[in-house]
């Protein structure tokens, strides 16, 4: 390896990619490369974006994979496509399994020293039950399981084909994440949500995590040349109330008071089909969200705290400073806003 790691971030402008690159790049210990698309909007690495090389292309072609992985040292796919709509089913397998596909390979055919992929919890597997998940848990089929979840669990299979022909692979699966970014965009729209008045609340609960500790379990991986294993990130779980609730708090709006019962979320989401498919319009509600919602799913982080030394950022204040990311965006009407690394 050269004495300054050369890295490949792919993703790099998306909320753990941008995160990522910037708390690496703040390090001063790496080069980095990074990967966009020609859509893909900078406004997350702003302050860097001088300091890093930009390739653009796309990840499914072999190609530009193999051309923008030579000479480098380690690969961080953080990459990906967040979506419960039926109708982008084929997107969610090229952008999070075919291109982890191609990836792969290129990174084997280039002698990669170390390929860091980011997954998902959704990629650990769901079922109707409620549950523990941990790092060890077998996938099962199981109409709990989204198209999302189906196509980052190809995603991890092949990295792990890659890890069977000798690649040396780590991934990590970060829970719900939070913090600020492009506000409409994945988990990040609960604050709008928040904002505009919502009333109800999913009765289920899961695992959050801030996602500059995402940032962190890949410095820590990287670091510590961590291989062969998957690291759950998350730092507590939580019921989807607290966290809303927490979230209206700061904002000084009212608490949603209206449970949404299992059989009150089946008859939505069936009714929200219903309705897309006489109108055209999106439903407004997905199935695959309206029942995981539900239900109580555990991820423990013990295995990220042992091997990586992880310490994370308490839920209630990244929620805190997460609202105050969002509100400074109001006032400057931005869709965007970004928090410092800590």
């Amino acid at each position: 390896m050269n004495q300054i790691p050369k890295i490949l971030i792919t993703g790099a402008t998306g909320l753990v990619g941008s995160y990522t690159t910037r708390l690496l790049q703040n390090t001063g210990k790496f080069r980095l490369i990074a990967s966009k698309r020609s859509t893909s909007k900078m406004n997350l690495v702003e302050e860097i974006k001088e300091a890093v090389e930009w390739v653009e292309g796309d990840l499914t072609d072999p190609f530009f994979c193999s051309e923008i992985t030579q000479g480098v040292d380690i690969v961080i796919q953080c990459a990906g496509f967040i979506s419960f709509k039926n109708k982008h089913y084929q997107q969610l397998m090229d952008v999070n399994h075919r291109s982890v596909e191609t990836l792969v390979h290129a990174a084997m055919q280039n002698n990669i020293s170390q390929f860091i992929h980011v997954s998902s919890i959704a990629a650990l597997g769901r079922s109707e039950k409620e549950e523990t998940i941990d790092e060890s848990n077998i996938w099962k089929r199981s109409t709990y399981n989204s198209g999302y979840a189906i196509s980052k669990y190809m995603g991890e299979m092949e990295v792990w084909k890659g890890a069977a022909e000798g690649l040396q692979v780590a991934i990590v699966n970060p829970s719900v994440i939070l913090g600020a970014g492009h506000w409409g965009n994945g988990s990040l729209t609960l604050f709008d949500k928040v904002w505009n008045g919502l009333s109800v609340y999913p009765t289920g609960s899961t695992g959050w995590v801030d996602v500059r500790d995402v940032a962190k379990s890949i410095l820590r991986i990287l670091e510590l040349r961590s291989t062969g294993k998957r690291y759950i990130i998350s730092a507590s779980n939580a019921s989807y109330l607290e966290v809303l609730s927490g979230i209206a708090e700061h904002m000084n709006k009212k608490v949603p008071r209206l449970p949404v019962k299992k059989w009150m979320a089946e008859i939505a989401w069936r009714g929200a089909s219903a309705i897309s498919t006489i109108t055209g319009n999106k439903p407004f509600v997905e199935k695959s969200p309206a029942r995981l919602s539900q239900n109580n799913y555990s991820y423990p982080n013990f295995r990220s705290k042992a091997d990586l030394g992880m310490k994370y950022i308490d839920l209630q204040q990244t929620i805190k400073e997460s609202v105050q990311a969002y509100m400074k965006s109001k006032n400057e009407n931005s869709e965007f806003a970004i928090l410092p690394i800590r």
